[in-house]
């Protein structure tokens, strides 16, 4: 359910920085207990500032998606 998207309504909130508004929104759209819409709205969040970052490191100065994919690629080895 954290994959779910979220209603218009919702996202608007957040990006005004309303995060309880937005939790609020999701549980009376879909009639998700407080947890599971907690869950959706942060699931959401991170799926945005994890498109943001690769927008910026495809337009950024260190070489592309490459450099990026390798960066992340040693990250996620420990390095």
């Amino acid at each position: 359910m954290a994959d779910m998207p979220l209603p218009q309504a919702a996202i608007a909130a957040l990006q005004r920085g309303d995060k309880l508004a937005a939790i609020r929104m999701v549980r009376e759209a879909t009639g998700l207990d407080l947890k599971q819409a907690a869950l959706a709205v942060e699931a959401h969040g991170r799926r945005h500032l994890a498109a943001s970052a690769g927008r910026d490191a495809v337009a950024g100065p260190l070489g592309g998606p490459q450099v990026a994919q390798r960066i992340l690629d040693s990250l996620v080895a420990g390095k």
